[in-house]
């Protein structure tokens, strides 16, 4: 027997395995909702918590590109806050995260609506949900009724300066890259430090502020920005003003609305 074993495990380590990669899509584990609503014992906070946590430390960066429903976050984010309602951060985060690193963009709105019907006085959370309206769905209307409903919170011009100017610009439904670049600047700088959101949010700022000013550059406007986003000098070569850092455009996900 011993003989046998030997041998067995002498084959199981000399023999080349391929590795085999599984999407997170495929092997996240999820609950139905409503089980963990009528089946948590009384422990809606610690099993939401739980999950929270498995969830951040679990979270990819594979975009979602499937029609046939929603990421693995968005069935995790709904599950905690069905759990608990309160869950703040949960709908800040989530939104963000399946907005920004996803691309499920339907399933970030479904977070931002319940978040703001939990917290409908949560300045940043209406603020996120209306960029998202704005910016990656291309409904002006819906990012005018939010970004206005905002404007006379406490402390919301103090927040976002710009705010009044882009109530106007949703009203007037004028997308553009300017105003995508000063709501993508307030958010990563408010985006938690060291985390892949805050990062493709910097490539994305960069990408927005790197396009307007090269832009601008390239066809000899007065004052024009000589600075990319990292405070890294544009270079001249070949006629052309560049950026040191290579760059793709930012531009909407839901381009059969509106096309930039």
């Amino acid at each position: 027997m011993m003989i046998l074993l030997a041998s067995a495990n002498f084959l199981n380590s000399s023999v080349h395995k391929p590795i085999i990669n599984i999407s997170k899509e495929d092997s996240a584990l999820n609950f139905k909702s409503t089980f963990l609503k009528n089946f948590n014992f009384g422990l809606k906070r610690f099993i939401s918590s739980y999950i929270w946590v498995q969830t951040i430390i679990e979270s990819d960066i594979e975009q979602y590109k499937k029609a046939d429903g929603n990421s693995w976050i968005y069935h995790r984010i709904i599950s905690i806050t069905t759990l608990d309602p309160d869950f703040e951060w949960a709908y800040l985060w989530g939104g963000q995260y399946l907005s920004v690193i996803k691309d499920d963009i339907h399933g970030a709105k479904d977070i931002y609506e319940k978040g703001i019907h939990a917290f409908p006085n949560n300045f940043w959370l209406n603020f996120y949900a209306g960029f998202h309206y704005y910016w990656e769905l291309g409904d002006c209307q819906s990012a005018y009724t939010v970004f206005n409903r905002i404007l006379n919170l406490p402390f919301a011009l103090q927040n976002v300066f710009y705010l009044p100017s882009l109530v106007a610009r949703a009203k007037a439904c004028t997308g553009d890259l300017e105003t995508a670049y000063l709501i993508i600047n307030d958010t990563y700088k408010n985006a938690q430090e060291n985390s892949i959101l805050k990062e493709k949010l910097r490539q994305n700022a960069y990408a927005l502020k790197a396009e307007i000013d090269l832009k601008c550059l390239n066809q000899k406007r007065l004052n024009c920005p000589t600075t990319d986003f990292n405070n890294q000098p544009y270079i001249y070569q070949k006629g052309l003003y560049q950026a040191i850092q290579k760059w793709e455009p930012y531009r909407l996900k839901n381009r059969s609305q509106r096309n930039l």
